[in-house]
């Protein structure tokens, strides 16, 4: 396919070996953060950021990453950046939570009973040790 690119559209495969070096070069530059460069025109960088959270902390390496791209011959004044909302990151798997001892569901269970707490208070705790008791029963 790259052979293909490079006889049929040569200013597309010239296009995407620039943004191969450019992109080599800002992960010379800013090595922690996998940056993709976009778009190279009028001396305007357009790159992506792995988040939008990431991509406002990054405008601050803006002038770093202008000088370094500069020194290694790069016509670049200003970079801007989007946020990938392409490649997500994937989420932390949900923490498992420790089951609550069943001696302690039926201690729950007998101050509800008992008539010493509030309404509220027993509404809640009713609650708490029905969700508890689902909990085990569930297979």
């Amino acid at each position: 396919m790259l052979e293909h690119m490079k006889a049929r559209t040569p200013e597309l495969w010239q296009t995407w070996q620039r943004l191969d070096r450019l992109g080599r070069d800002l992960h010379t530059i800013l090595p922690s953060v996998r940056l993709i460069p976009i778009k190279l025109d009028r001396q305007v960088l357009l790159v992506t950021a792995p988040s939008s959270a990431m991509a406002a902390r990054l405008r601050q390496y803006e002038p770093r990453l202008v000088d370094g791209l500069q020194a290694r011959g790069w016509l670049v004044n200003r970079v801007k950046f989007r946020p990938n909302t392409v490649f997500m990151p994937v989420p932390p798997p949900p923490r498992a939570k420790q089951p609550v001892p069943p001696r302690a569901v039926e201690s729950m269970a007998a101050l509800a009973a008992s008539g010493q707490v509030t309404p509220e208070l027993r509404a809640a705790l009713e609650a708490f040790v029905q969700r508890q008791r689902g909990y085990l029963q569930e297979p």
